[in-house]
């Protein structure tokens, strides 16, 4: 939990931190936080998603008069948009490459190797490879 000293939202205290109240007294962290009316207990939010966009850090804010977190974000950019749409496919592809490795798959490309000799199971990893590909940004 995270506290502030009074109205102060630049004054935050985490639930173990020694802190000082208004008169400049230290008091420990193990101090039961909630027995002071002086601190105000921060509102907590769950940070969004980070599918369009990355955190990057939080504040609190009063809101209606309550100390809320407010979390800081901005907009993934391109490059880490394709990253992220990239990966699952990248992690997939790299998993098959076990059973078909690229270079194999390239030489039969090449040499216009008739796939249709391959056991249903590899044919089906190289077509899902080559669909896979094809996903690709």
């Amino acid at each position: 939990m995270t506290y502030i000293l009074g109205n102060d939202v630049s004054s935050l205290i985490d639930d173990d931190a020694q802190w000082r109240d208004e008169a400049g007294t230290l008091h420990p962290g193990n101090e039961p936080k909630s027995s002071f009316a002086s601190l105000v207990k921060v509102s907590e939010t769950a940070p969004p998603a980070e599918t369009l966009n990355i955190i990057t850090g939080s504040h609190v804010e009063l809101i209606d008069g309550i100390p809320t977190r407010v979390w800081d974000y901005r907009p993934k950019t391109a490059q880490e948009l394709k990253a992220q749409h990239n990966a699952p496919i990248l992690s997939e592809l790299s998993s098959l490459d076990a059973y078909i490795p690229r270079g194999l798959e390239d030489f039969w490309s090449i040499v216009a190797f008739d796939t249709a000799s391959l056991p249903e199971q590899e044919r089906t990893r190289l077509t899902r490879k080559i669909e896979l590909r094809g996903q690709l940004q």
